[in-house]
């Protein structure tokens, strides 16, 4: 994190680099890490009752939220990016009741019939995980490219640290407030990047080339 950090003010002071501040990105990307683990991490704790064994469960939760977070980068340029934040966040939010009811309903049902319960119920929330990074960092490489080793510094020093932290938050109040703490991440990350430098200049790149290419 700190590396790119002085790169980048040197880069600056000499002209080869963009000017401006790099907290919002740094807000940005150190917000998903922290959201992204936060959830994949509650929802391994929810599934061990449900898929009988940890080992199970941390199998399934992290095969389907790499799949379907990968769909989701995968379609990211046609999904809109601010909405899906916020649609993430409170999805997040409702995750702790939702699971517990679709739990609850098929706990009796043979393992299969589970482990398939479980990933059409990460389908919705993997696939919104899936965007924000890549179309952030498709942003940030258009507007500012110096500042993408930050982006993946921080983001990469988020995930480990959530993942102590997840164990923190659910010892001291119960994974809901996993949940939710993955849920405020995701509501950090939409507010940093709404007026973002790196969204501004991508809106207004796309208006310049959409002017270009329009007849007269």
């Amino acid at each position: 994190v700190v590396a790119p950090i002085v790169a980048i003010r040197r880069r600056q002071r000499r002209g080869l680099a963009q000017s401006g501040s790099w907290a919002r990105p740094l807000l940005y990307f150190g917000a998903l890490g922290l959201g992204f683990i936060l959830v994949e991490v509650a929802l391994v704790q929810r599934s061990i009752l449900f898929l009988d064994h940890p080992a199970q469960a941390l199998s399934v939760v992290l095969f389907g939220v790499l799949l379907f977070s990968g769909i989701g980068s995968a379609l990211s340029p046609r999904l809109p990016w601010p909405g899906v934040l916020g649609a993430l966040a409170a999805a997040i939010a409702a995750y702790p009741w939702l699971v517990r009811a679709v739990f609850s309903a098929f706990l009796g049902h043979p393992l299969p019939v589970r482990v398939l319960v479980t990933l059409v119920l990460l389908a919705p929330v993997g696939l919104m995980m899936g965007v924000p990074f890549p179309r952030g960092l498709r942003a940030l490489g258009d507007t500012s490219p110096s500042w993408v080793p930050l982006a993946w510094g921080v983001n990469g020093f988020a995930s480990v640290v959530s993942a102590i932290a997840a164990a923190i938050i659910a010892l001291s109040w119960g994974f809901t407030f996993v949940f939710a703490g993955a849920a405020l991440a995701y509501l950090v990350a939409l507010a940093a990047a709404w007026r973002g430098v790196w969204i501004d200049g991508l809106t207004r790149e796309a208006a310049a080339g959409v002017a270009r290419t329009s007849p007269p």
